[in-house]
């Protein structure tokens, strides 16, 4: 009984060990495959965050192959501890920090985190200046516009480096060719009283042969104008849908982007059939495009471009 229970006992040692070391071989593989993408060419990930709420948000960072870091917006001013841990997950060190717009659901963790850095540094933020006076006079009690005014003061006091991105700008950041498509402007203010989500940046980033559009909270007013003005220079491979794919752009704006892949920053229940939202049908759309669908509650969601 005793040489049995022994070999019993031996038998579920090696078994125990046999899966320890195929757990590490699966770890290693996983590891292997997840950094095989820094490989060869100069290539660039790009991932959308949620929040694990009903909440609909815009946070993205994109990391270049060989280290270097972005993050776009950030999200509510709540989901701070959520981008910080990701930010000192890459070193406590941001390379270039784009705001899209003022409104809190994109700026708001990043003032918090500015407010108190705690060890992390940022060589550059990207912004669209808005006009505050004529915010002011248009805003809305929903724009919380003192999250605006708060990020101006501290702009103002040199407490982080900013450049302001203006319409037909061309950039070059993490290696990618940047251009902006929307910027606040006459345009915007000439066209609609919703000048901060109108006035959001919209930028092309591009690759050697790929590229991503974000179109921030650019909702309709725009469109015609969008589409008339660039046409064809708004096709890319990936498009983040304007205004979190709600009440925004339209469908004969993403047909002529021609996305493969899109991404929705909201919550599932923004994008059931319901007479509240027209997420719902914008989906629809895309799903008959043939183009991949990323929402907030599969975050995060990654691509590759090249």
């Amino acid at each position: 009984m005793k040489k049995k229970a022994v070999t019993g006992i031996l038998c579920i040692a090696a078994i125990a060990v046999l899966g320890a070391c195929l757990f590490l071989i699966g770890k290693s593989n996983k590891k292997k495959e997840d950094d095989s993408w820094r490989q060869g060419q100069t290539a660039w990930k790009i991932t959308q965050y949620g929040t694990g709420e009903d909440s609909q948000m815009m946070f993205y960072t994109i990391e270049r192959s060989d280290g270097a870091f972005l993050v776009i917006d950030g999200g509510w001013n709540w989901n701070e501890e959520a981008v910080r841990k990701v930010i000192k997950e890459h070193g406590n060190h941001v390379d270039a920090w784009i705001l899209t717009h003022p409104h809190p659901d994109h700026i708001g963790a990043f003032n918090a985190i500015m407010k108190n850095p705690n060890g992390i540094t940022v060589d550059m933020v990207y912004d669209v200046y808005i006009d505050l006076e004529e915010y002011r006079s248009v805003a809305n009690e929903w724009d919380e516009i003192g999250v605006y005014e708060d990020y101006l003061l501290m702009a103002f006091d040199g407490v982080f480096p900013v450049t302001h991105i203006e319409r037909n700008m061309e950039l070059e950041i993490l290696g990618l060719k940047v251009t902006c498509f929307n910027a606040y402007d006459d345009e915007v203010s000439s066209r609609t009283e919703a000048i901060c989500n109108n006035g959001s940046l919209m930028l092309k980033m591009e690759g050697s042969t790929e590229s991503i559009l974000f179109c921030a909270d650019v909702e309709y007013a725009m469109q015609d104008y969008l589409i008339e003005t660039y046409a064809d220079k708004l096709t890319a491979d990936y498009v983040q849908m304007g205004h979190h794919g709600n009440w925004g752009l339209r469908e004969g704006f993403y047909d002529v982007v021609k996305p493969q892949g899109a991404f929705f920053d909201g919550p599932d229940s923004l994008y059931v059939e319901s007479q509240l939202y027209d997420g719902f049908r914008m989906m629809e759309h895309i799903k008959k495009m043939g183009a991949a669908i990323y929402t907030l509650n599969e975050a995060p969601n990654s691509i590759i471009i090249k």
